[in-house]
């Protein structure tokens, strides 16, 4: 507990809460547990995770083994003038962890992360993209030597897992030629931009709205100098002027709101309207004739791609990469 002690300053720890610190260390250096392992060893434990989350979070512990303040070590970052200082605070902080105890696991969590960079390599051309009907995400794995994707349920509910799994490169080669099959049908992206912006047609309705809006601006600016001037005469009270210019500041707020999107609207119907989607799609397709595994990924992410498997099939859902853009979904076949 911080800021504590017999007005001292002093952090008080929390008994369960630092067994629960010191018991998550022993694990991770003398049972030589894994995060993902102690993860599931506090959700069999019932042991709540910090917040209001239900489970514990591969980064809480990663946080937890990495912050040296169990240690006793406190660290105030002060800023002021334009200087930032750094400044230990000794004796604020009990220790918790023995200093030996924490290295051992800072060496750990280094060797760690070198070691998953070189066994990274195999790619997962839907990482982040992919998810169980359950609702869990789906990750890559390898069990032998092929690439699949499963479900993280069995992660956090040992239980209840699903169990769904996946063949990587099917999954990945049919969303591909579905993205470069969208990519084909100029069609259905000329109606993408028609469904967010609608045609030229449409600019002059918006123009007319948003001269409306600034009329209603500009009489609200009225309204407020008449208040004031009013209050200035003695004619209203304070009381009165205060409410009255309140509700004309949220009114105006909300108008300009309004404003900015049909402006946004107006803008994207004027730079759209005569794009030829022929070429644009053309050369979308050419310029991704051979594309590396990172063009693939940075092409997925722009497309905001999201694949659902839902009994033997998947649900591939995209968004044309322009603002705000609607949502078109496909299905593919089963695989």
């Amino acid at each position: 507990m911080k800021g504590k002690g017999e007005a001292r300053g002093i952090r008080i720890p929390d008994t369960d809460k630092a067994l629960i610190v010191k018991n998550i260390f022993d694990w991770y250096i003398n049972d030589g547990l894994s995060i993902e392992s102690i993860q599931k060893r506090l959700y069999a434990l019932g042991i709540a995770p910090p917040g209001n989350g239900s489970h514990w979070q591969a980064s809480t512990v990663f946080r937890l083994l990495s912050n040296s303040a169990y240690t006793g070590n406190t660290i105030i970052h002060w800023s002021a003038g334009g200087l930032d200082e750094v400044i230990e605070v000794a004796g604020a902080t009990p220790a918790i962890i023995d200093q030996v105890v924490f290295d051992a696991a800072q060496e750990r969590l280094r060797l760690n992360k070198e070691n998953a960079k070189r066994r990274g390599k195999k790619e997962y051309l839907l990482r982040g993209m992919l998810f169980c009907c359950c609702g869990r995400r789906m990750v890559g794995a390898s069990p032998g030597r092929t690439r699949s994707y499963r479900c993280t349920r069995h992660n956090w509910e040992p239980d209840r897992h699903c169990g769904r799994q996946i063949n990587a490169e099917n999954i990945e080669t049919a969303v591909w030629d579905q993205i470069k099959g969208m990519l084909a049908d100029p069609k259905l992206i000329k109606e993408q931009i028609g469904q967010r912006f609608g045609d030229r047609q449409g600019t002059i309705d918006i123009e007319s709205q948003i001269q409306t809006i600034e009329a209603r601006l500009k009489a609200l600016a009225q309204g407020e100098n008449a208040i004031l001037r009013q209050l200035r005469l003695g004619l209203t009270s304070e009381s009165n002027a205060e409410h009255e210019l309140r509700q004309g500041k949220q009114d105006r707020e909300t108008l300009e709101r309004e404003k900015a999107t049909l402006q946004g609207q107006l803008e994207g119907v004027k730079r759209w309207a005569d794009v030829d989607t022929n070429s644009l799609c053309r050369n979308a397709l050419l310029n991704l004739e051979s594309p590396t595994h990172e063009v693939k990924r940075a092409f997925l992410q722009a497309f905001d791609t999201k694949i659902a498997v839902e009994g033997g099939s998947v649900k591939v859902s995209v968004a044309f990469p322009i603002e705000q853009p609607p949502e078109h979904s496909f299905e593919l076949h089963p695989l």
